[in-house]
C-alpha cells in the first residue's frame, strides 16, 4: 500500500509518500507512484505512539483484571493512537524473577498481538534477570512488596543492577510518613518528597552507572535536578504525564487523586514550558485504572490511554507545542527505549521499521464520553471534554482493517 501525507519525524515534518507491507515500511520518497491513500494537509501522520508507563493490571493471579487486562489495555491504547506499551510491575504477583517475568510475557502473547514489554520489579531480595529487561524501583509505597524502608537497603540492592535501565517512582517514604496525617492528598505527598527522591535516584544512577528514568515528574525543582544531571553527561531521562500538564492542585478531587499528586499552577506551567522547549524526554500516561467505587474511596490513579493522541493534539492546538517535539517525546524516544527489549522496531518512519502510524486529523473534533472509551472501567479525567482532532490508527497487527476516512 502506498500512502501520501504529512509525516512527522522527530526532526522534521515532510510531505511525502511511504510504501508499506503488512508489517514494515518498505520505501519512502516524493514520487513513488499513484498513492492508494492520500491524507489532507489538515492531518499529521506520526509513527505510532508508544506509552512506556502503563498499569495494564493483569498478572498470574488475575486479581486486578476487573480494573484492566491486556486485552482491554490494548483496545484503549489503539483508541489513543498507541501501538506498543510498557507494563508496570506493581501487581499482586510481581514479575520480580525470571519465572514470573517469563510467565507474564507468555500471558501477554495469549491475550494480544500488541507488543507489551513488562518491567521487572526491584525489591529487597531481587536479583537482575538473566535476560535484558527494564526495571522499576518504587521509592514510595505501592502494590506488592516493593517499598524500601531505608536508603542503605536500596543501595545494597541496586549495587547488583549496575548498567541496567531503571525507572524510578520518586516519592520519599519517610517524608510521606511524616505528612500522612494531613487532610489533603497533595499535603500528604508534598513536593519535598519528590525532590528528595529524585536526588536519591540521580545519586544511585551516578554510583552504579544506571540508565535512569525519572517518571511522572511534577515539581519544578525535581525537573531542574534531572536537567542538571543530563547536562553533566549522566544517562538520565525525564518523563511527564498528561494530568500534571493540565490540572493543578486547585482542582484536586477524589476523582483526580494520583501519585505524585497535582501540584501548584506554577509547577504545571513550568512543565508545559519544558515540553515546549523540547527538554522532556518522554510523554507517558501512568495509565492506572480503578473502578468508580475505588476512586471514591481514595484509590490513586487516572486513565489516559484512550486520550493519548487527543491530548497531544490539545498541546499542539491550545499550547502551540511543535508537533516535531511531540514526535520525539511520544514516538522516537520511547521507541528507542522499547526497541532494546523488542524484536520489532518502533518510533520512526524509516525503512524496516513497523508500518504502524497514528493519524491526527484536525478537520474533526472528538468528544470524550463513556461510549468513546475502551478502557475497562470507562473512566477518564477528560470526560465531557471536546478535543481539537480525531486520532486513528492507520494499521496495526491487532486490527484486521486499515484506516477509513
Amino acid at each position: 500500500m502506498l500512502i501520501e501525507g504529512s509525516f512527522v519525524q522527530y526532526d522534521r515534518i515532510v510531505r511525502q509518500q511511504v510504501r508499506i507491507n503488512s508489517q514494515t515500511i518498505e520505501e519512502l520518497g516524493s514520487h513513488l507512484g499513484n498513492p492508494d491513500l492520500v491524507f489532507p494537509e489538515t492531518s499529521y501522520i506520526f509513527p505510532g505512539f508508544i506509552d512506556i508507563h502503563v498499569h495494564a493490571r493483569e498478572d498470574r493471579t488475575g486479581k486486578h483484571c476487573y480494573k484492566e487486562d491486556f486485552k482491554s489495555a490494548t483496545e484503549a491504547a489503539l483508541n489513543g493512537g498507541v501501538v506498543a506499551i510498557m507494563d508496570m510491575p506493581n501487581n499482586p504477583c510481581p514479575p520480580a524473577n525470571d519465572e514470573e517475568y517469563l510467565f507474564k510475557k507468555n500471558l501477554i502473547s495469549t491475550k494480544t498481538k500488541m507488543d507489551i514489554i513488562p518491567y521487572a520489579a526491584v525489591g529487597i531480595n531481587t536479583q537482575p534477570l538473566r535476560t535484558h529487561v527494564p526495571y522499576k524501583v518504587y521509592l514510595g509505597p505501592s502494590v506488592g512488596p516493593f517499598l524500601f524502608s531505608a536508603q542503605d537497603q536500596l543501595d545494597q540492592v541496586l549495587s547488583k543492577y549496575k548498567g541496567k535501565s531503571v525507572s524510578f517512582h520518586c516519592e520519599d517514604a519517610e517524608i510521606l510518613k511524616e505528612h500522612s496525617t494531613l487532610s489533603l492528598h497533595h499535603q500528604k505527598r508534598p513536593a519535598s518528597a519528590e525532590v528528595k527522591a529524585v536526588k536519591e535516584a540521580i545519586s544511585f544512577g551516578e554510583k552504579y552507572g544506571l540508565k535512569v528514568i525519572l517518571t511522572h515528574l511534577s515539581v519544578k525543582e525535581a525537573v531542574e535536578l534531572g536537567l542538571e544531571a543530563k547536562a553533566k553527561g549522566m544517562n538520565v531521562a525525564l518523563e511527564v504525564a498528561p494530568h500534571h500538564l493540565y490540572f493543578s492542585k486547585d482542582e484536586e478531587t477524589t476523582q483526580l487523586q494520583v501519585n505524585p499528586p497535582l501540584r501548584a499552577v506554577e509547577n504545571r506551567d513550568f512543565l508545559l514550558q519544558m515540553v515546549k522547549e523540547g527538554r522532556i524526554d518522554y510523554f507517558a500516561t501512568d495509565h492506572a485504572p480503578h473502578t468508580l467505587e475505588e476512586k471514591m474511596k481514595g484509590s490513586s490513579g487516572l486513565t489516559h490511554l484512550d486520550t493519548f493522541g487527543l491530548f497531544l493534539s490539545w498541546l499542539i492546538k491550545e499550547k502551540n507545542v511543535d508537533p516535531i517535539i511531540l514526535g520525539k517525546m511520544a514516538s522516537r524516544n520511547p521507541g528507542q527505549f522499547l526497541n532494546q527489549f523488542c524484536e520489532r522496531q518502533y518510533g520512526e518512519i524509516k525503512k524496516g521499521y513497523e508500518s504502524v502510524f497514528a493519524v491526527m486529523d484536525f478537520s474533526k473534533e472528538t468528544l470524550v464520553d463513556s461510549t468513546f472509551l475502551k478502557t475497562k472501567n470507562k473512566g477518564s479525567p477528560f470526560l465531557g471534554m471536546t478535543f481539537p482532532s480525531q486520532v486513528s490508527i492507520l494499521h496495526h497487527p491487532q486490527r484486521s482493517f486499515l484506516y477509513e476516512s
